[in-house]
């Protein structure tokens, strides 16, 4: 098994690490790379406050424009659009991919108290979903021709619980994980409100509810 390690590099950490097995190597060098994700052998990662694009270790695209480092960022190859979530600044942005020629489209600004913390495009339900922290809203837009986002459906969830990860199933369901209140809140394909489950006691000290994930065959959450 392989895999790439984004890292804080304020210490001893120098970027992003290639884990293989029981080596760790040094895979490249970067400031603060702090999420990553590879698609079509190319490496998508927010570094030294912004975006960045490498191909074969060479920097093809960057985007140091916004007041603050997103926090999340999205490549969806059926559109060949990149999208990211801004959790400093509250926007979102989304990026037309065209390898050296890659170029902004869209900036969403929300409203004072916004924190959206990721941003996932469902190719199945053709919807950007935002899990917005600050706000206690799951915000979803639909795609128009011309690349823009339009406002679909908002979710409100209670106040103060946190909406921070999601992850959405085969069949359409929604499943939202809460930071402040270890929640999951589980949507169906036509994003009406299920029900939710706890995680762990609301009453636990010192601790936040982080990230949530699927088993390959669908059946479970962690």
């Amino acid at each position: 098994m392989k895999f790439l390690v984004g890292t804080y590099t304020k210490k001893d950490s120098e970027g992003i690490y290639l884990v293989e097995d029981d080596k760790v190597t040094l895979y490249q060098r970067l400031f603060n790379p702090t999420y990553i994700t590879v698609q079509e052998g190319y490496l998508f990662t927010l570094a030294r406050g912004g975006i960045e694009i490498y191909q074969d270790s060479n920097l093809i695209y960057e985007d140091h424009s916004e007041a603050h480092s997103p926090t999340h960022i999205f490549f969806e190859p059926t559109l060949q659009m990149i999208f990211t979530a801004n959790y400093h600044v509250g926007q979102i942005s989304t990026y037309k991919f065209e390898g050296t020629l890659t170029k902004k489209v869209q900036t969403i600004i929300y409203p004072t108290g916004s924190h959206p913390h990721q941003c996932v495009y469902d190719a199945n339900l053709q919807l950007l979903l935002i899990p917005d922290l600050g706000l206690d809203t799951i915000f979803t837009y639909k795609i128009d021709e011309n690349l823009k986002l339009q406002s679909y459906k908002d979710l409100t969830l209670h106040k103060g619980v946190g909406p921070r990860h999601l992850i959405v199933s085969d069949k359409g369901n929604v499943y939202c994980l809460t930071e402040h209140s270890h929640e999951i809140y589980f949507y169906n394909k036509d994003l009406e409100f299920v029900k939710k489950y706890q995680t762990v006691d609301k009453q636990t000290a010192g601790i936040a509810s982080a990230a949530i994930r699927m088993t390959r065959d669908q059946k479970h959450l962690y």
